[in-house]
């Protein structure tokens, strides 16, 4: 059974919409969660099926749950995250209630790496018990803020994958898994792909004489799958965010007589991430590729036509249109138009406030002249505490407090505070968890002041009265709302 999982997450400038689906192979559990059309969201599915496999070869029969995350922006000061775990986790269907005990890996990364996924959950098959005596709390950062898990320690992470493989692993990773398919009205494609060894074969179905079952012929092997287009009878397969194969049945192997793959092309002055690609067939030969390059999805339009009977890929076919337009400029211009992207510290709910700070980052706040100066951890002896906002008390202390805040607020305001006042009421941590933390702002020269409720077992906020709706329409501040409130209601354990 496949479960859809919609969830609408905000982006650096722009919105997306993200997708998570669930499926279980067996015993084991799988949740893939993308933002943009990429294989890696498919490959979380992949190690799925090899996950059963290895189970099997070692005679493990524990519940097992995979949850990966894929970070679309590739970027080396976010590198992949593991968390390596024994729990409970939640009921999709049921949030305030806790399944069974599983062996839990979570990943978070640009590329998947399916052997030492395997690897870890290997070695949690066989280390249950020494697992859950030394998980703790681990915190690694994402593009949204924090990851935040239970986990044994990434030195010790890095230890197991460090390790030969064992005879278990190596034979799994012999194992053939095709391109899963994961809609019901999906259906295989005339050329598709196969996982085997750290390997994509790519491959197109070829009738034999004297053969009833048409037989798999490969076309072209590939490390790496980034997107896989089929626009029947062609297919366009990108190995990079900025380089593509294309594949065609009036172009064979001359000795093979099997569909050949064109020459890799290159898209020239590519950022880094490739924001909401297009590709579409514009004949029976020909394809169009259409994006916005950098600054987040609102960078300069480009649009790349492909002709396959000359193989000739066209970087910039609206310099074509516009005579004043010098393509060679253009192209140096996309190279040189990427900036460093802002990717905050908030991996403690200090940091998560002082990001909005003067000084912190300059773009997280200051379109409404609202700034926080500063922030005060409160006692038992203070005269607001944090069991105002407990129980009964909780609704009658927020409105009294938003009340005092002297602008007008964001039109989505009650939703934001409801979101975040359940998960103050569904919060389920350790006990004398919470904190209270009293933030001082300043607006059009006049100062108030607002209050925070603080995990110290995740150290990270998770309610406040003020930043997860006032600035949802900046552009750095919804991280705070997704990634240290949401996450508690949709991510954690």
């Amino acid at each position: 059974m496949i479960l859809f999982l919609v969830f609408a997450l905000w982006g650096m400038v722009r919105a997306h919409t993200g997708i998570g689906v669930t499926k279980n192979y067996g015993h084991i559990c799988v949740l893939s969660y993308k933002e943009v059309e990429v294989e890696e969201f498919r490959k979380a599915f992949i190690i799925g099926q090899l996950a059963e496999k290895l189970a099997d070869e070692i005679q493990c029969t524990d519940s097992i749950y995979l949850d990966f995350l894929h970070n679309f922006c590739k970027d080396e000061r976010l590198p992949t995250a593991y968390h390596v775990s024994v729990e409970q986790v939640r009921d999709w269907s049921k949030m305030l209630k806790t399944g069974g005990e599983k062996i839990i890996i979570r990943q978070y990364a640009n590329q998947y790496d399916i052997e030492a996924t395997l690897k870890l959950l290997e070695y949690a098959m066989k280390n249950r018990e020494q697992i859950k005596q030394q998980q703790t709390m681990k915190r690694n950062p994402e593009l949204y803020g924090v990851r935040s898990f239970l986990s044994i320690s990434d030195t010790e992470i890095n230890q197991i994958l460090q390790q030969p493989n064992s005879t278990a692993l190596e034979a799994v990773l012999q194992t053939r898994v095709d391109r899963p398919l994961l809609d019901p009205n999906e259906r295989p494609s005339a050329v598709s792909y196969y996982w085997q060894n750290n390997t994509f074969y790519i491959f197109q179905k070829k009738r034999l004489k004297g053969k009833k079952e048409p037989t798999d012929a490969v076309i072209a092997k590939l490390p790496h799958i980034h997107t896989f287009h089929p626009l029947y009878p062609m297919t366009v397969v990108f190995d990079r965010d900025d380089s593509f194969y294309f594949i065609h049945p009036n172009h064979r192997d001359p000795a093979t007589g099997n569909y050949a793959c064109s020459q890799r092309q290159v898209i020239k002055g590519a950022t880094d991430v490739i924001w909401w690609k297009k590709v579409s067939a514009i004949s029976h030969d020909d394809i169009a590729i259409h994006f916005r390059d950098g600054l987040g999805g609102q960078g300069t339009e480009r649009l790349l036509l492909y002709f396959s009977n000359a193989d000739t890929l066209i970087q910039d076919a609206y310099s074509l249109a516009d005579p004043s337009i010098d393509p060679i400029a253009r192209l140096h211009t996309f190279e040189d138009m990427a900036p460093k992207r802002l990717i905050g510290d908030f991996t403690t709910w200090k940091k998560q406030l002082d990001f909005l700070k003067p000084g912190g980052k300059e773009s997280a706040i200051g379109s409404r002249q609202l700034t926080l100066i500063s922030y005060t951890e409160l006692g038992a002896d203070d005269s607001l505490t944090i069991d105002a906002f407990k129980g009964a008390a909780l609704e009658q202390t927020v409105s009294a407090i938003r009340n005092g805040i002297p602008f007008r607020r964001s039109k989505n305001e009650n939703r934001h505070v409801q979101e975040k006042l359940d998960i103050l009421r569904k919060y389920q941590g350790p006990e004398n968890d919470l904190r209270l933390v009293k933030l001082t702002w300043l607006f059009d020269q006049k100062q108030f002041n607002t209050y925070a409720v603080v995990s110290a077992f995740h150290d990270s906020i998770i309610y406040d009265d003020i930043i997860s709706y006032t600035y949802s329409d900046t552009k750095r501040l919804r991280m705070l709302r997704i990634g240290n409130g949401l996450r508690y209601s949709e991510w954690s354990p």
